[in-house]
């Protein structure tokens, strides 16, 4: 048995009385707009809603397609959508490079990804906005059923560069990386670092100046090793570099540096090489190796320093006493003292306050590469009464070590190379 379809009884409001569906042809478009961008045919049109008197309303239309400048169209741009309704609910919308969205200043809205490849933003008053990014037709459109009272399109640079690195020679061997990129991006970004095959880390950034600084700090061991630096925004990869300590120290010596930093950085590449010979680490390519125009190693050596502790004359028993005394050197480098036992021992450096030990082992904080003669005086104490007192240095820690079987090569390059870095900053 066959029926005729029973079609749509609109009322008098326009909505069907059998589905409730609305008439197409009453719908009022003055509170809508559709923005299109077709980037295959590398042209951008806008889209929008037009009077026709014949209905006395807004009608969605393409018949008055209108071309936005070409200049407008240029690889890594973006663009930033910002309107504000009659209800003064204010949104800015930027879509960025590599068809990626980036929503700001939006506040109780709903971000969806759709398995179709489109991303929706929605909210409780009816504001709809959704990106596609399908291949080769990439386009942007938005729509509310709330009046918008301004609207606006701009061209925004969404470029973001990692534009140059440079070494710290300090407690530490710090790699930094400048990067250039406007506000938007800088919201979210970071940057993913792998150091050889070490496992990737996540760094944020520092202000500096008119750029954002992303550092790490690099083992000696680690200077030959590539580093790989990716630079992302919203999961968006906006640049990747690679680099090393091995090839920072290369430029410096092609370059027409001074006699000091040239004398620097082949010091820091031969405390490079004995570190990784110490670790044995990546030893099939050392930091020195390759290295044009580096310059010999110095025969420099530690002078002759006292390092032995020495006991309060005026007492008999020693409860707590240290045990020894070593230079942590791996990523940062400072004196680590060690001590029998830290029942009722406390510990002081250069008369500061004293501190209460609740390890075996005690450690300054870093110590700069031009301050390895430093003296620190470490005072132990049993309760309030003074057990023993112990001078020491980088430099004390290297004459002890100059002739050790392992450690000896490590130790030498250490001190030549705080003596150039003291050297260099003079």
């Amino acid at each position: 048995e066959t029926y005729e379809k029973l079609g749509h009884s609109y009322d008098g409001d326009g909505y069907c009385e059998t589905c409730g569906e609305q008439d197409p042809t009453s719908i009022d478009y003055s509170g809508y707009y559709y923005i299109a961008f077709k980037r295959s045919a590398g042209n951008y049109f806008y889209v929008g809603n037009a009077w026709d008197s014949s209905r006395d309303r807004y009608v969605a239309t393409d018949s008055a397609l209108t071309e936005l400048p070409s200049s407008i169209v240029e690889v890594d741009m973006g663009y930033v959508f910002s309107f504000v309704r009659n209800d003064d609910a204010s949104y800015t919308i930027y879509e960025g490079k590599g068809g990626k969205l980036f929503a700001g200043e939006i506040e109780n809205v709903n971000l969806t990804a759709n398995e179709n490849g489109t991303f929706s933003i929605t909210d409780s008053n009816g504001v709809y906005f959704s990106f596609n990014n399908s291949t080769g037709n990439n386009y942007i459109k938005w729509y509310t059923s709330v009046q918008v009272r301004e609207f606006t399109l701009i061209k925004v640079e969404l470029n973001a560069n990692i534009d140059s690195a440079s070494i710290t020679v300090g407690a530490d061997l710090t790699l930094n990386y400048y990067v250039t990129m406007v506000e938007v991006l800088a919201e979210d970004a970071k940057m993913y670092i792998t150091v050889g095959e070490n496992e990737e880390e996540e760094y944020t950034y520092t202000v500096d100046g008119d750029r954002y600084k992303f550092s790490l700090n690099i083992p000696p061991q680690c200077m030959a090793d590539l580093i790989t630096a990716t630079l992302k925004s919203n999961g968006l990869v906006l640049d990747t570099v690679e680099y090393s300590i091995q090839t920072y120290a290369q430029n410096k010596l092609n370059e027409s540096s001074s006699d000091e930093l040239k004398r620097l950085v082949s010091d820091m590449l031969y405390y490079g090489a004995a570190a990784q010979n110490y670790k044995d680490y990546n030893t099939g390519s050392l930091a020195t190796d390759g290295v044009e125009n580096l310059i010999d190693a110095s025969d420099a050596v530690a002078p002759e320093v006292s390092a032995s502790p020495v006991k309060n004359p005026e007492i008999d028993s020693y409860p707590v006493y240290f045990t020894g005394a070593t230079v942590w050197f791996d990523g940062v480098n400072k004196i680590r003292v060690k001590v029998n036992s830290i029942e009722n021992a406390f510990i002081s450096i250069n008369g500061g306050e004293k501190t209460e030990l609740e390890s075996t082992t005690y450690e300054t904080d870093g110590i700069l590469a031009t301050e390895f003669d430093k003296e620190f005086t470490f005072q132990l104490y049993y309760g309030e009464t003074l057990m023993q007192t112990l001078t020491y240095s980088v430099n004390a820690y290297a004459y002890k070590m100059k002739d050790h079987e392992s450690m000896g090569d490590l130790a030498t390059a250490l001190y030549r190379y705080g003596v150039s870095a003291e050297a260099y900053i003079a």
